[in-house]
């Protein structure tokens, strides 16, 4: 071979290893730029998806979130943040999320989830390497399963933030799986109100309530929790009493009557 030959040879030979991506890995930046085009996407009450993109050096597929008070203090309990990562695996399973799921493992990445506060800034990690993906997409859960799971978790990490005021003069003191419904108990101080007068007005309340769940039907966030509970049968339970008194009233919701509630 000459030496204009030689050249041109390794001109082509480089030209044709700088062309040559992995299809996979093409697949998920096209996928990943066309989901970026979207954001910012508003996620309802919890907050909103900011944004994504693909490292190529480090093989790490990074969504950012700005997450709202109410939602988002779970992340920085170190007793939740494991209840928080299981969560994460497992919605990566639904329907809606499975298609990246799929394009993530076969590029052979990994998932980097980010979420600031919106009212501090403070920010909460969560990884997930490729292998755990690849785990997560090869042994699928049933629905069943994963919902409850799903659901037990979030429970248990609404818990770490309780008592907390829910409104000036009432506390979310726990939370409860009884039977076919979460139950919420929620103490009214007596110091504050007339708890006779509450336990009398319990029609009104759940109307507001009612009206509340209606107003919801756009919001991203609750309409999956709805969605969620309803499609396993479990309804909402709220019994309210008295600090004093130990008085109380409930207001129920069952499985039915939350699907009426989604969009």
């Amino acid at each position: 071979m000459n030496r204009v030959s030689l050249i041109l040879a390794l001109i082509i030979s480089a030209l044709s290893f700088s062309s040559c991506e992995n299809p996979n890995v093409k697949n998920l930046k096209e996928q990943v730029s066309s989901l970026n085009a979207l954001c910012p996407i508003n996620s309802g009450v919890s907050g909103d998806f900011l944004s994504v993109k693909y490292n190529e050096k480090d093989k790490n597929v990074y969504m950012y979130f700005a997450i709202n008070e109410k939602f988002g203090s779970q992340f920085y309990f170190k007793e939740s943040r494991e209840n928080v990562l299981t969560n994460l695996k497992l919605m990566f399973q639904s329907d809606d999320a499975r298609d990246m799921l799929r394009d993530i493992v076969k590029a052979k990445a990994g998932l980097v989830i980010t979420y600031k506060m919106a009212s501090t800034g403070k920010t909460a990690r969560f990884d997930i390497p490729y292998e755990e993906l690849k785990e997560i997409k090869d042994n699928p859960m049933s629905e069943h399963d994963r919902n409850m799971i799903i659901l037990k978790n979030k429970l248990a990490n609404e818990n770490h933030r309780c008592p907390y005021e829910t409104e000036p003069g009432v506390k979310m003191m726990k939370l409860n799986i009884v039977d076919d419904n979460i139950v919420y108990y929620l103490q009214v101080d007596e110091d504050m109100f007339d708890f006779a007068q509450w336990k009398s007005s319990e029609d009104d309340i759940k109307n507001v309530m009612i009206d509340n769940f209606k107003a919801l039907r756009g919001d991203p966030t609750m309409q999956s929790e709805f969605r969620l509970a309803s499609t396993e049968g479990i309804g909402y339970h709220y019994r309210y009493y008295g600090s004093k008194s130990k008085d109380y009233f409930d207001i129920i919701f069952p499985a039915a009557e939350l699907k009426s509630f989604l969009k």
